[in-house]
């Protein structure tokens, strides 16, 4: 959808049925780190990646699921429980 802003034209973005709902950005914010102290510990250039992976625009690897269970201090079936049970049906 797009829309426009004092001139410029800027296009919103939309909720996609693929994105992925996640509790990385409670997470995060209960152990009081920013986005780009994430980045840092995780490795990431920018802290436009840990943002992709709060809003479910992008699914982390498996190494960067492990690495945010250990710096979150959970699970990571706690940080993606809708991917989880999708995948505990029987």
């Amino acid at each position: 959808m797009d829309c426009y802003r004092g001139g410029m034209k800027h296009r919103r973005a939309l909720k996609s049925p693929a994105q992925l709902p996640n509790r990385l950005w409670q997470y995060r914010k209960r152990m009081g780190f920013s986005q780009r102290d994430v980045a840092d510990i995780l490795g990431y250039i920018s802290r436009a990646e840990i943002s992709d992976f709060e809003r479910g625009d992008k699914l982390p690897s498996f190494v960067s699921a492990l690495k945010f269970e250990i710096i979150y201090r959970v699970p990571v079936a706690f940080l993606f429980p809708a991917l989880y049970a999708r995948r505990c049906r029987p």
